[in-house]
């Protein structure tokens, strides 16, 4: 089987993955302590920061699919703004 190196763990990273880890051994390499990449949020007693991008648009419906179990899982959420303290400040 073919071997395939993914640099970052963010969501072009995760998503080459997943579409290639049925044909090809996949390792995917990410220097920091989580996936996610610049949609990472950290987090500043008593405040969460959005790292990078805050927000993206799912126009195909192949990536909404690819979402679905994320947002299903509450790794992902749709139409919020900011959160603080886990509440929503639109």
């Amino acid at each position: 089987m073919i071997k395939i190196a993914i640099i970052g763990a963010g969501i072009a990273g995760l998503t080459a993955a997943k579409i290639l880890k049925d044909c090809a051994q996949v390792i995917v390499f990410e220097k920091s302590r989580g996936v996610s990449g610049r949609m990472s949020t950290r987090y500043a007693d008593p405040y969460y920061f959005d790292h990078g991008t805050q927000y993206f648009t799912a126009k195909s419906t192949d990536f909404k699919e690819f979402l679905k179990p994320m947002i299903d899982n509450g790794i992902s959420r749709t139409g919020e703004l900011i959160l603080l303290k886990s509440k929503v400040i639109r």
